[in-house]
């Protein structure tokens, strides 16, 4: 397979270099297969002529990414793609996946570290975690408050009941969070998005307590970048939801949901705010309750 050679280093100790220069395709293959990408992708592609044209393979990338139990929907769009959005998909991964990385640390619980936005987000107000509840900032609850003292389950769309363990309460302040996502960071490659328009799916959990009235609103939009619009049908790339809750509602968790599909070429962006307040003016956390907010990427199908 290789020859190995010795090498003494500057502390007297000794190390062994195998030569692979002579190895066969296959024997560099199988060594390669077991590496991580950032190797693959930063340094092995430079070693040889040899070295590259396997990493250049298709073939190589879906074997890479099948040895690891994962299996893209390679008969949609094996053939078309090129090698960088191949290599994309594999190591991303973006179908099926939460593009936000919001977190719960409960090591941290009983403070606010407990929760870790996506630094992405730009939200207007701390978000804290206490036990006094006549302030006006968002607060951290685990488990959710409500007024009846029970805990709430969601239904999803296989029809399984779902606790959700954690939320954060929104107060009679505005509440105001943003986010910006550039999707070919996720893995959608221009390519991917103009060919194949995967549908893109927004979501979040919202609920209520029943004792006082609140409102909650999402508003999506994809786009082609800062101050560059798409001309089209305003429908393809924006989508705003409104959620009021009257005092006395029946507390429960609704899923809000925006998906954008055979959107047109050159979106490149997705915005997402969401927004809440209690409609009452009370001190304390009586507004919405958000939870598990959510951007993925389904599977594509099939080309334009």
């Amino acid at each position: 397979m290789g020859n190995l050679a010795f090498a003494n280093t500057s502390d007297n100790k000794t190390n062994i270099i195998m030569d692979l220069s002579r190895a066969s395709n296959n024997n560099i293959e199988a060594i390669l297969l077991r590496m991580s990408a950032k190797d693959l992708l930063i340094s092995c592609a430079l070693v040889s002529k040899q070295w590259h044209r396997i990493l250049y393979a298709k073939s190589f990338w879906k074997d890479w990414a099948e040895m690891r139990n994962y299996h893209p929907p390679w008969r949609q769009f094996f053939s078309t793609l090129d090698i960088h959005s191949i290599r994309q998909v594999v190591v991303r991964r973006p179908f099926g996946r939460n593009f936000v990385h919001d977190t719960w640390d409960m090591s941290k619980l009983g403070t606010a570290q407990c929760f870790v936005a996506d630094p992405r987000w730009d939200i207007n107000s701390e978000i804290v975690w206490t036990d006094d509840n006549s302030g006006h900032k968002p607060r951290i609850e685990i488990p959710p408050c409500f007024f009846d003292g029970q805990q709430k389950t969601w239904r999803t769309e296989d029809g399984i009941e779902e606790p959700v363990n954690e939320c954060v309460a929104i107060s009679y302040g505005s509440f105001r969070k943003r986010i910006e996502i550039k999707l070919a960071d996720e893995g959608l490659t221009d390519e991917i998005l103009d060919n194949f328009t995967p549908p893109i799916v927004v979501s979040e959990l919202v609920a209520n307590r029943k004792d006082c009235a609140s409102t909650y609103r999402i508003r999506s939009n994809i786009h082609k970048g800062l101050q560059q619009m798409i001309i089209t049908d305003a429908k393809l790339l924006r989508a705003e939801t409104e959620k009021r809750f009257d005092q006395w509602e029946e507390e429960g968790w609704h899923k809000i949901e925006h998906v954008f599909r055979e959107y047109p070429k050159g979106v490149r962006y997705l915005v997402v705010e969401c927004l809440g307040h209690d409609s009452q003016f009370w001190a304390g956390n009586y507004g919405p309750k958000i939870a598990k907010f959510s951007v993925t990427a389904l599977p594509v199908k099939s080309t334009k």
